[in-house]
């Protein structure tokens, strides 16, 4: 089957200056780091929905980084799946964790 979301590596980056949201973006080396927008973020204060310094509360920066780490976050799952398919290896099997362990955090800001 064929995968039609945008392949990873993906990032967060401010949107403004003001950081009223944040914008996901692709990541690639090289001269374009830059690749394009794959969602932005907005942040909304209250009831009234509209923008203020303080009107984050660090959700939004925390769900802009659990979405970049999406196609992370598949990859080390399907990994780990895989392990189902193969005989036990002590050495496979904590690589695979240790990579799920990092884009787990990863997923969280840290």
């Amino acid at each position: 089957m064929e995968n039609k979301y945008s392949p990873g590596p993906w990032e967060v980056r401010n949107i403004n200056d003001r950081r009223r949201g944040w914008r996901i973006s692709i990541k690639q080396d090289g001269p374009l780091e830059l690749i394009g927008d794959i969602a932005h973020i907005y942040m909304k204060s209250g009831q009234s929905h509209t923008f203020t310094d303080n009107a984050d509360n660090g959700t939004g920066m925390a769900n802009a980084h659990l979405i970049a780490a999406a196609p992370e976050l598949l990859a080390a799952l399907e990994g780990v799946m895989e392990l189902t398919d193969k005989p036990f290896s002590v050495t496979e099997h904590s690589k695979r964790f240790d990579i799920a362990r990092e884009i787990i955090a990863k997923a969280k800001g840290k």
